[in-house]
């Protein structure tokens, strides 16, 4: 058994997801992937389809709450009915502050105070993990998702029906605190979820090119699982490759199957420039 350096945000999923009772099996990329070895990091990231999309259920972690009111927040929206009627009383000021029951869901036990129920909103769509590429995927490719932050949690599509409710809803221009959720890293994620799904390799990095990550080729590797079979064959994974090679395959393959559809390049330089604009440096 070796010992596996972990950074604090892992720690502190793993400390809260913990169960006291029982044994808990979680797979986890950072400690499950030699991030060392070029053969085995290939290999897994090439079957992140099938982990995610098999799954019994995945798990994602948006770290521990800055406000007592995400609690509050998260226990609201997971109350919520599809219709998602009870949302309304946010977008009116004369609610704030206030136990409205008529609003109230029938399965939600806290108060509806929704002026406490708006700061937890804000607190969970600025967290860091909507700007991060890696996690695009395990939205995406698993069946079943539950978001943790703290010892709160709420699943997934209860989540989502919030932000398509919000994106069709219209924001008082000096509401600046509704302003803030509608336009934060929450709201672009989920709208950034609704396209994903069909879209050639090279479009998924221009539509998500602006999120996260450490390594250059992760912009493309950390989508490869989402892209359709011939974007996949005509770049497999391959991290012992140059960006620049990278690119040129991408770039090759969109000519010939796509259509390029950052038309505007007339070289591989424009192209990686069109598909990831100011994420990139000078020297990239």
């Amino acid at each position: 058994m070796r010992d596996v350096k972990i950074r604090q945000n892992l720690f502190d999923a793993l400390l809260s997801l913990r169960l006291t009772d029982v044994a808990r099996t979680l797979w986890v990329d950072a400690i499950c992937i030699n991030q060392e070895n070029i053969e085995e990091r290939n290999h897994q990231v090439s079957q992140m389809a099938a982990i995610y999309g098999q799954a019994q259920s995945v798990v994602v972690w948006l770290g521990w709450p800055e406000e007592n009111e995400v609690g509050s927040a998260i226990g609201f929206l997971g109350a919520i009915p599809r219709s998602g009627e009870e949302y309304i009383p946010l977008f009116y000021q004369d609610c704030l502050g206030r136990d409205h029951l008529s609003f109230r869901p029938q399965k939600y036990q806290g108060r509806a105070d929704f002026r406490s129920i708006r700061k937890g909103l804000q607190c969970l769509s600025q967290k860091r993990y909507w700007t991060r590429l890696w996690v695009i995927q395990e939205a995406l490719l698993a069946t079943d998702v539950i978001v943790h932050c703290g010892r709160n949690c709420i699943a997934w599509k209860s989540l989502k029906t919030f932000c398509q409710f919000m994106q069709g809803k219209g924001v008082p221009f000096e509401d600046r605190e509704l302003r803030d959720i509608k336009e934060s890293p929450m709201m672009n994620f989920m709208a950034g979820d609704r396209q994903s799904s069909t879209l050639s390799l090279s479009y998924l990095c221009w539509l998500h090119g602006k999120s996260n990550c450490e390594k250059l080729l992760d912009k493309v590797f950390g989508l490869w699982a989402l892209a359709p079979g011939c974007c996949q064959q005509a770049v497999p994974v391959d991290y012992s490759a140059t960006f620049n090679g990278v690119m040129q395959k991408l770039w090759d393959h969109d000519i010939a199957a796509h259509g390029m559809p950052i038309d505007t390049a007339a070289s591989v330089d424009e192209f990686k420039r069109g598909l990831f604009g100011s994420s990139l440096r000078s020297s990239d």
